[in-house]
């Protein structure tokens, strides 16, 4: 009797398993710049965002830091921005510390197209009498981003630079006329749009003997025989 066997062969497939993170979206987040701020002035600092995937966002949180010594009231703006759908009502300003501002968003049914551009713009006033740089910092920004996946930013800070406006000088409308040996006066009168620094006032041009007091902006002069016909005179206010 003849035997069969039968042999069954089995092909096992061995597949190694792998596990990997879904990279990490990217996105640069930088502070606008104020050249030419002026005591009393209210800025908009904008909140530029650069995103090359384009990512639809549910909610972010942003803290920023200033210098509170010559800027206060912040505020946010969020007209022609790409945050332009979400209720204000839904934006909560928190006051960490003093110079310590945390911004919290969030869209509600509608994502936000986290796209390159504004995302919001944070609202300053300057100080009467601030003169100086004030520096603003991105101490971090977070982004809830609608399929769940990690967000990263890069930062960069921005500035508000507070300048000095010019005096006001006012001169009477009318021609000015003296006379030869009589003592002609005149009151120069400045005001400082920068709530009132202290004004020094001099004569940087004019015919001799014109003098000018440099507290209260009082010119003096008598005129001589000699100095008959038309006179032109400069008159300087520094603050």
């Amino acid at each position: 009797m003849k035997r069969y066997i039968l042999f069954i062969m089995f092909l096992l497939t061995l597949v190694s398993s792998y596990s990997y993170a879904i990279p990490a979206d990217t996105v640069d987040v930088s502070l606008g710049n104020i050249e030419d701020g002026v005591p009393g002035q209210v800025v908009y600092i904008p909140v530029n965002v650069a995103s090359p995937t384009g990512l639809k966002v549910i909610s972010y949180e942003i803290d920023v830091e200033y210098d509170d010594t010559f800027i206060y009231l912040p505020n946010v703006r969020v007209d022609a921005t790409l945050s332009s759908s979400i209720d204000t009502n839904s934006i909560i300003l928190n006051n960490i510390s003093p110079g310590h501002l945390r911004i919290v968003a969030t869209s509600g049914s509608d994502s936000i197209d986290l796209s390159s551009g504004v995302l919001l713009d944070i609202q300053f006033t300057v100080k009467p009498g601030a003169m100086d740089t004030s520096n603003l910092l991105l101490y971090s920004v977070k982004f809830d981003e609608l399929d769940t996946n990690e967000v990263k930013v890069n930062l960069s800070d921005g500035f508000v630079f507070i300048g000095n406006q010019a005096p006001e000088i006012t001169l009477p409308d009318s021609s000015l006329f003296a006379y030869q040996h009589s003592l002609f006066t005149i009151t120069v009168t400045a005001v400082d749009p920068d709530t009132n620094y202290p004004l020094t006032y001099s004569i940087t041009s004019g015919p001799a003997g014109l003098g000018i007091d440099s507290v209260t902006g009082q010119i003096e002069w008598t005129p001589s025989k000699y100095q008959l016909g038309d006179t032109v005179f400069t008159v300087r206010v520094a603050d």
